[in-house]
């Protein structure tokens, strides 16, 4: 046994050796191949994982010599990417890792390459150019082109990432094109990261916008989300919103306020439910007490009755006491908690 572990480590040295493996038919021999490149310095690594990527039958082994390539970062390596890329019959998988690539490079010339790939029309491409960019110092560049995708693009993932990312750079220049998705996209995914997005820009001007998708859209996902944004955005514990002028915010406190009522009240789905009831707490506006009074009379879920005791408490008006009490006596231990915590909030 020693012997044999003796000769293995003497030929994982010998580059001939690994390049002999290189030749097998078996593709794990190759990925061990590759894997024992990168463990010794040899002279030749770079020539031969290019050939790797240039050469091999398999996607797979290909993409593993391709990253390994990509990490070294040897000279030549951007006319490596702009061959491969560039190369239409090249398959998608090899084409977007290239993408991918030029991200962990961050050089002016990757970037400058990078942003034609934002006008590539295959899908796996779109994601990594748009991912990537976000690498670059330069990144504020390619927003119009992002955006221009969330309005656009027919590939529902190239929408739902270029949403994805205009909310995590809190692009204000989003906004408006995130607020059309919400109303507008036909994938439910995508309206739900514009409504996630929207929450990042932060900004009240969209909770009408936002109070329309809630009671327009048909898919829960999606609901919940804005629901939530809704409370976060009007979230009374934030500083911000003690600078706006007090009829402004109150106006866009009312139209919340009524839109959530609505879907706390008639929405079919208890996730939906029960975020609007967590949003009017965080709204903290007492005219919603009585339809939360109404809903907690009229709702059979627990997780919804429970928030909405929470939210009662948060209010404060002494007209919850008497459903309060009643809710002490449920059957239900999250509810009784919820109540007795709230009536102690009141009283």
């Amino acid at each position: 046994m020693t012997g044999t572990n003796g000769l293995e480590k003497e030929e994982i040295k010998d580059v001939k050796q690994i390049q002999m493996m290189l030749k097998s038919n078996e593709s794990e021999k190759r990925f061990q191949a590759i894997l024992l490149l990168l463990q010794n310095d040899f002279p030749e690594t770079n020539d031969i994982l290019q050939s790797v990527v240039l050469n091999d039958t398999q996607v797979s082994v290909r993409e593993l010599a391709l990253i390994s390539l990509i990490n070294l970062n040897p000279h030549n390596i951007m006319f490596t990417l702009k061959k491969l890329y560039n190369n239409l019959t090249e398959t998608k998988e090899i084409r977007a890792r290239t993408i991918w690539g030029l991200s962990q490079i961050k050089t002016e010339e990757a970037f400058e390459f990078l942003k034609i790939a934002l006008t590539d029309k295959t899908e796996e491409v779109l994601y990594w150019a748009i991912v990537g960019s976000t690498s670059f110092e330069s990144f504020p560049e390619v927003l119009p082109e992002i955006r221009k995708l969330l309005a656009d693009s027919r590939q529902s993932l190239i929408r739902q990432t270029a949403a994805w990312i205009l909310g995590a750079c809190r692009d204000g220049g989003a906004k408006d094109i995130l607020e059309k998705q919400l109303l507008q996209d036909t994938h439910p995914s995508v309206r739900l990261l514009c409504a996630s997005a929207l929450i990042k820009l932060d900004d009240i001007s969209s909770i009408s916008i936002l109070s329309k998708a809630l009671q327009k859209d048909a898919n829960e996902l999606p609901r919940r989300e804005i629901a939530y944004a809704i409370g976060v955005i009007l979230d009374f514990q934030k500083t911000g919103l003690q600078n706006l002028e007090n009829h402004k915010l109150q106006d866009i406190k009312t139209h919340a306020v009524r839109s959530l009522s609505k879907a706390l009240l008639r929405d079919q789905s208890y996730i939906v439910r029960r975020i609007c009831a967590e949003s009017l707490g965080k709204i903290n506006d007492k005219s919603a007490v009585k339809n939360l009074i109404s809903a907690m009379s009229m709702d059979t879920n627990q997780f919804v009755r429970c928030e909405i005791a929470r939210t009662l408490g948060i209010l404060g008006d002494a007209s919850a006491i008497e459903i309060l009490k009643k809710a002490s006596r449920s059957q239900y231990r999250r509810i009784v908690e919820a109540a007795n915590e709230a009536l102690q909030q009141i009283q």
